[in-house]
């Protein structure tokens, strides 16, 4: 009888322990909504209809009247937004998850490259969605039409495929030999495409208003400098290096 009862709390203990087991697993399961982005983006492709959210900033007055990533000049009075990879032209509505607020914005900027953030929304789309004071927001975002990542230059617009239309004249993408400038500054890179340097360069020239691209032998560069002192140029050389730049004193 004892050997019955003994046999029976195991059995319980036995149960329990995988009942509990279960309990902690499906917890710790991630959510069908944390899987995001959804809905179309797969291997660097993405598709009307796909969602993502995240953490959203905004951008104004610092970068207004300057180009942006598609070449046109950047109206923070406009309704766009900044994207890493999105293709540059898309429509997305975005929707601030704190108050139900929603607004159409158009991609035509790379960014933001800071804090974990998804998107850097023009100044008066963050006013649209009522986040302006707070500085960012938890938002939710709908591709709505996929754009064609048409770059726009000098009035005309021209495909990032097309290098003879999308790229500036040769005689700036030449790296440069000038005897005043060789040796005083940064360089980053080398990448394999024009879309990648400019994915640095547009965060970049936030903070250095000296940052080009330039292209040698079929790879692209971004510089920074000429600078006033050397001591100046190692100074910010740490800093990038220290974010994982890689620069190089050129």
């Amino acid at each position: 009888m004892a050997l019955l009862e003994t046999v029976k709390r195991g059995l319980l203990v036995l149960v329990l322990g995988l009942s509990l087991c279960a309990c902690l697993s499906n917890s710790s399961r991630v959510r069908p909504e944390d899987n995001v982005p959804t809905g179309g983006e797969s291997d660097g492709e993405w598709a009307a209809g796909a969602t993502f959210e995240g953490e959203a900033s905004w951008y104004g007055e610092k970068f207004h009247g300057r180009l942006t990533a598609n070449g046109e000049t950047f109206d923070m009075n406009a309704l766009s937004a900044a994207h890493k990879t999105l293709p540059l032209g898309s429509t997305i509505r975005v929707t601030n998850l704190a108050n139900d607020r929603s607004v159409d914005v158009r991609v035509n900027d790379r960014g933001p490259y800071a804090g974990g953030r998804v998107l850097d929304l023009s100044k008066a789309a963050a006013g649209r969605l009522g986040f302006l004071n707070q500085g960012t927001a938890r938002v939710r975002a709908e591709l709505l039409d996929v754009g064609d990542n048409a770059y726009a230059k000098q009035g005309v617009v021209a495909e990032h495929g097309d290098d003879a239309a999308s790229e500036p004249s040769d005689s700036s993408l030449e790296t440069p030999e000038d005897g005043e400038t060789a040796g005083k500054r940064i360089r980053i890179g080398p990448y394999s495409s024009r879309w990648k340097a400019e994915r640095i360069f547009y965060y970049l020239r936030g903070r250095y208003e000296s940052a080009e691209i330039h292209s040698k032998n079929e790879e692209f560069y971004v510089f920074i400098g000429p600078f006033t002192t050397e001591d100046v140029r190692r100074e910010i050389f740490s800093d990038l290096d220290r974010e994982g730049y890689d620069p190089v004193l050129d």
